[in-house]
């Protein structure tokens, strides 16, 4: 394979030439991707993890009380460095929605403006679930990864004359969540494999010693601060286990992540879509390793595409085993991920081929693999807007299930609270970490039984101990005994079978309680975050006493 330098800055797509720089689609996708995203947010509902993020800034009295409190939250702190700034000028956190939505678009505009697609593909992946959907509508930090991924690749021509901005940026990245962290640390290694590769590039670094040296100073801090937050503390209540060991069932569910970001289209059988594949969730239910067969092909379909382009390649098989291994070998407390985890496979992928457009082809010494490669220039681009097809109808399924249904009952419940004035009680919850949105809605303090003490962002220390059903009764007796006023008990399941089993639902018969039932709020896309509401008092009391 002999490397070659590109003669211009296209990428090849099909069998055309495809310029850079549309600066009117751009700002064309940007507008109407704002509107239809605005639409998309007002009528989102917010789930805890979104909700989790904008309470701990709010609730936090300085920066350094912000890291503080992220000690357990197992993310760099950068989103949550701009919310907390965002957090002083409001506490409503439907300002965190259209920040992310302020992202999300600067996503678009970036790869309308400078990636290498054709314009049918720019629209189609613009409206895509992951850029329209899950980086969008839903507010996490995951956005800021996609957009210093983008800006990287925006900015990428800029390596020649210096690499501090590219390294700056891959500063930010390591410091938005642990893939952004695997991916900046790929993004680094494919600068330094385009050094050995190519000797021009070699000769430019020799001539500006003192840019390279700062420039991977700044890498390597960005690398170290974001390790540094993601470690967990003695007393942390996530149990990391790593384990090295080669498990058949562990790789199946490992490449099963490929097919699900690359083809994410949701059941369309359930409204609650959310993480599930048409495929393997469906009604055909395709057992894992069909689908893990198909990520294979997948993974060969995007290889042969960059074959001609080393640089590229080499970033795609870096990012993409990366996150795999990350999620193989080093299993992050067990936890497989989710589609929004998955997507960043697919985000790879696109990068990939857009920073292959800096690049001219490279010679192949075999027949075979240039047979193959011809092939897919021939028709790659087709199955690259086929593949961005199958992402718009995701995104269009995932849009129309989010607005015809709630997806976290949390807005529902708090609504309820203030309608029925009830704002002011003793609110106690359980299980915490799903009861937790309502203390960001509300703007106020809950009670939590996992932790017997009053809070609003969960601290995930080993402290918390779970509330089994017939506990829970028997705690809220000891409250209103020792604080002498009614309680709003908020449970994330229903009491209701337990309290029909027994006075008082509790092993201690002799509690003098009386409960009521208010609501049930169980219709939503998010499974586990529904809400039931009980007014909790002693017997013969009168009214309700607030706090």
């Amino acid at each position: 394979m002999r490397f070659v330098r590109p003669s211009q800055g296209c990428l090849w797509l099909g069998t055309r030439q495809v310029k850079r720089g549309n600066a009117t689609l751009a700002g064309v996708l940007f507008l109407v991707f704002l509107s239809t995203g605005f639409i998309g947010v007002v009528n989102h509902e917010m789930w805890r993890d979104e909700l989790e993020a904008w309470v701990t800034a709010r609730e936090s009295s300085s920066i350094a009380n912000l890291f503080e409190n992220l000690r357990y939250a197992g993310h760099p702190g950068l989103w949550y460095l701009f919310l907390y700034l965002l957090t002083r000028f409001t506490r409503n956190p439907v300002a965190m929605q259209l920040l992310h939505l302020a992202f999300a678009g600067t996503v678009v505009y970036l790869f309308g403006r400078f990636s290498p697609f054709t314009k049918g593909q720019k629209i189609v992946f613009s409206f895509g679930y992951f850029p329209f959907y899950e980086y969008a509508l839903i507010s996490r930090d995951y956005v800021l990864g996609v957009l210093l991924l983008f800006t990287f690749c925006a900015l990428f021509r800029t390596r020649t004359k210096s690499y501090l901005l590219l390294s700056t940026i891959l500063f930010l990245l390591a410091n938005t969540t642990v893939y952004g962290t695997i991916i900046a640390i790929s993004l680094g290694l494919t600068l330094l494999f385009e050094c050995v590769v190519d000797t021009g590039m070699r000769r430019s670094m020799s001539a500006r010693r003192w840019d390279v040296f700062f420039s991977l100073l700044v890498f390597v801090l960005g690398l170290v601060s974001a390790i540094f937050q993601l470690m967990q503390p003695p007393d942390s209540g996530f149990h990391v286990t790593w384990d090295a060991g080669l498990r058949v069932g562990w790789v199946v569910a490992t490449l099963t992540a490929v097919w699900k970001s690359y083809i994410p289209m949701p059941n369309l059988f359930n409204y609650q879509f959310w993480n599930t594949n048409l495929l393997m969730d469906g009604p055909m239910q395709v057992p894992a390793v069909v689908c893990a067969a198909l990520s294979l092909v997948l993974l060969a379909f995007s290889l042969t595409l960059l074959a001609r382009k080393p640089v590229a390649l080499f970033l795609y098989l870096s990012g993409t085993f990366g996150i795999l291994l990350f999620s193989h070998v080093f299993p992050y407390i067990r936890f497989w991920g989710s589609l929004r985890h998955h997507g960043h496979l697919f985000m790879v992928f696109v990068a990939s081929l857009w920073i292959a457009g800096h690049y001219g082809e490279s010679e192949l010494t075999s027949r075979r693999l240039k047979g193959l490669t011809r092939l897919a220039s021939c028709y790659g681009s087709r199955c690259i807007t086929a593949l961005l097809a199958v992402h718009l109808a995701a995104g269009i399924v995932a849009l129309g299930f989010d607005v015809l249904h709630p997806f976290s009952a949390s807005k529902e419940a708090a609504k309820f609270i203030q309608t029925q004035q009830m704002a002011d009680m003793l609110i106690v919850g359980t299980e915490d970490h799903i009861v937790s949105p309502l203390a960001a809605l509300l703007d106020r303090r809950i009670y939590y039984l996992e932790s017997d003490g009053i809070g609003t962002f969960i601290v995930q220390d080993n402290k918390r101990k779970k509330v089994s059903p017939y506990q829970i009764l028997g705690k809220v007796n000891q409250l209103i005994t020792q604080r002498e006023m009614d309680i709003l008990l908020v449970v994330s399941y229903n009491l209701a079978p337990l309290f029909a089993t027994s006075r008082g639902a509790s092993p201690d018969r002799d509690l003098n309680l009386s409960i009521s039932g208010l609501s049930a709020h169980t219709r939503t896309i998010v499974p586990d975050e529904q809400y039931f509401l009980y007014v909790v008092q002693r017997k013969n009391d009168e009214g309700l006493k607030r706090e």
